[in-house]
């Protein structure tokens, strides 16, 4: 299956050294559509849910009651409610 990020970036990467032999008011456009890719890109950081998620997790983990997780699934359920 093709890695479609993988793809981009290497076509983004031959497209930044095209445009290093061009005239810079020819290039304005390609320049453009670079700088777009690159933020597309960009890995997305995690959503304000999924980091409350990860450190219930990480919380849990360090709590070896067995009460920990019966106290932790109402929050679980309330943060997986939430809109990302």
């Amino acid at each position: 299956m093709t890695d479609f990020r993988a793809l981009c970036a290497e076509l983004v990467d031959e497209l930044e050294d095209w445009i290093a032999y061009g005239d810079d008011g020819d290039c304005a456009d390609a320049h453009a559509v670079v700088d777009r890719a690159r933020a597309a890109l960009r890995p997305k950081p995690p959503s304000l849910k999924e980091q409350a998620l990860q450190e219930l997790d990480r919380l849990i983990a360090l709590i070896p009651a067995e009460g920990a997780m019966a106290m932790a699934e109402p929050i679980r359920r309330a943060l997986e409610s939430l809109p990302d």
